[in-house]
C-alpha cells in the first residue's frame, strides 16, 4: 500500500481535513499523528469520506512511524518552515506538501518531494497521486532531502544566517 503519515497539532490551521480527503481520493494509507481540539472532527470526516485513516495521537517521537511511510503529508496553509517536515527530510523521507508559505523553500518538487500547487484538496489530491505513480523512486528523493537537511538545516546554518543579518542591519563591521 501507498502510506503517508501527517505528524501535527491537530488543529484548524494545519487542515488535516485536506489531507483525508485527499487521501481518500488518491487512495492513499493515511497515518495522523498528533493530537488537539479538531481530533474528533477529524475522526467523524474520516468516516465520512471513506479514508483509510488511523490515529495514534500524541507520539512524544514519531520518528519509527514515519519511518514506516513513503512519505510526510503537509497540509497546512502558508506553513512558515514546518519543523515536522525539516524532520522528515532529515530522515530520508519525501515531503508532499502545499507551494506555500515557506515550503517551498525547504522542498524541491520532483526532487525531495511533491508540491501542490494549488492548496486545495484537488491540488494535495494531484501531488499525491503523483507521488504514489513515482513510488519507486521516493527512496531517491529521500537521499536528496536528507543531503538538503544536513547542507542547509543545522544550527550552525542558522546561527551563521542569523548572524550575517544582524550584520548587515547594524554598522559594526
Amino acid at each position: 500500500p501507498f502510506r503517508v503519515a501527517v505528524s501535527c497539532r491537530l488543529t484548524a490551521w494545519k487542515r488535516v481535513d485536506l489531507a483525508i480527503e485527499a487521501a481518500a481520493r488518491a487512495d492513499a494509507e493515511l497515518w495522523i499523528i498528533g493530537d488537539g481540539e479538531e481530533r474528533k472532527n477529524l475522526e467523524a470526516k474520516a468516516k465520512q469520506v471513506g479514508a483509510r485513516a488511523t490515529f495514534f495521537g500524541f507520539e512524544k517521537d514519531p520518528r519509527r512511524l514515519i519511518a514506516d511511510c513513503d512519505a510526510l503529508l503537509s497540509t497546512a496553509k502558508e506553513e512558515p518552515l514546518g519543523l515536522s517536515i525539516l524532520e522528515s527530510l532529515s530522515m530520508a523521507r519525501p515531503v508532499i506538501a502545499c507551494a506555500s508559505g515557506g515550503i517551498p523553500e525547504i522542498v524541491q518538487n520532483e526532487i525531495s518531494g511533491f508540491l501542490a500547487e494549488i492548496d486545495t484538496v484537488d491540488g494535495i489530491t494531484k501531488a499525491l497521486v503523483r507521488a504514489r505513480e513515482k513510488k519507486s523512486e521516493l527512496w531517491k528523493m529521500g537521499v536528496a532531502g536528507h543531503r538538503f537537511a544536513l547542507r542547509e538545516c543545522t544550527i550552525e546554518k542558522m546561527c551563521g544566517g542569523y548572524g550575517a543579518v544582524y550584520r548587515s542591519m547594524s554598522s559594526a563591521p
